[in-house]
């Protein structure tokens, strides 16, 4: 129909391991290290557009998603969708002599965070 096409680049969807001590936020108020300081090693035209697609404690590292989409980042982070997550955990010692049994109940239980009740649906002590 002569009319320009307006062609849409892709969705990105970015795999990042976040490092020990990085904070799951993209602008830390506190001025520590964030992940906004992650992104400034890519393309300056992903800079704006990607979103964390879920958060872990500073004194944890592993895999984050960053992605373009809102759809999916909201797949991702909002509990109505129950998008299951996997976390594995090296701790120091070991469990009361108990067989793990207080550790398994307490997570069961589920921890509070400022974003509700957070709890484990499956645990192992291995």
């Amino acid at each position: 129909d002569g009319e320009p096409l307006e062609l849409r680049p892709p969705p990105l969807l970015v795999a990042f391991h976040k490092p020990l001590g990085m904070h799951s936020t993209m602008a830390d108020e506190r001025g520590r290290t964030d992940l906004a300081a992650a992104l400034v090693e890519q393309p300056p035209l992903w800079r704006g557009e990607l979103h964390p697609g879920g958060r872990l404690d500073a004194d944890t590292s592993g895999l984050l998603l960053f992605s373009s989409s809102g759809g999916l980042t909201q797949r991702l982070l909002h509990p109505r969708h129950g998008t299951e997550k996997e976390y594995a955990a090296l701790v120091g010692g070991a469990p009361i002599d108990d067989g793990g049994a207080a550790l398994r109940a307490t997570l069961a239980a589920g921890v509070q965070t400022t974003e509700g009740t957070h709890a484990a649906a499956l645990l192992d002590v291995v």
